[in-house]
């Protein structure tokens, strides 16, 4: 079982470091909206990670190929990613905090991961992966992704608290920067995704 969690761990900690929209909006919100928002909006993606893992683990994976490939998740997934491009355009340039109730935080980290196809990819590609090494021993499965997200969570709380303590160190300029940084990489995601949707890959 050692093992099992180690190994769980050691996926956590290589899903830490990867950066993506979650890892900007996250750092976001920790700065612009403090460490309860972003503590809340964290469990709005720790929620949405733990429910593509549920789907996969009980054998709907095709359905989540369907998902992934479908032209509404380009089409809903851009609106949605251009949306909070452009309401951390509007943060930065004056300094108008947009819906920042608990509620629409944890929707943001929920919708920002569960419409990010590659976040399915990446649990569908390691989800097979485990399964090859434990077979139907769905326990070791089970103890192997939940010591993975626990791994997740608990380095995001301390990117969240890093960040709410080095707002106290920089100026209104960089905080600036930071949210047009977020917005044009969301405004750049939603792109891709509304891209995706008008000119869909010509299957051979």
């Amino acid at each position: 079982m050692i093992e099992v969690i180690g190994k769980g761990i050691a996926l956590g900690f290589i899903l830490s470091i990867l950066v993506g929209p979650s890892f900007f909006i996250l750092i976001d919100t920790s700065i612009s909206r403090g460490f309860k928002k972003a503590f809340v909006m964290d469990l709005g993606i720790l929620l949405s990670d733990a429910l593509l893992l549920t789907i996969l683990f009980f054998g709907a994976a095709n359905q989540l190929h369907k998902y992934i490939d479908s032209p509404y998740l380009h089409l809903a997934g851009g609106l949605i990613f251009i949306g909070f491009g452009l309401s951390s355009f509007i943060a930065s340039w004056s300094n108008i905090q947009l819906s920042t109730g608990f509620k629409t935080q944890f929707s943001r980290g929920f919708l920002v991961n569960t419409l990010n196809p590659s976040v399915i990819v990446f649990w569908l590609t390691s989800l097979t992966l485990v399964t090859s090494d434990y077979k139907s021993d769905k326990i070791n499965i089970l103890i192997f992704f939940a010591s993975t997200l626990a791994t997740t969570f608990s380095t995001d709380i301390i990117k969240i608290l890093t960040a709410t303590k080095i707002k106290k160190h920089i100026n209104n300029t960089y905080i600036t920067w930071f949210k047009i940084i977020t917005g044009t990489i969301m405004l750049g995601f939603g792109v891709y995704l509304l891209y995706k949707f008008f000119i869909p890959e010509i299957q051979a």
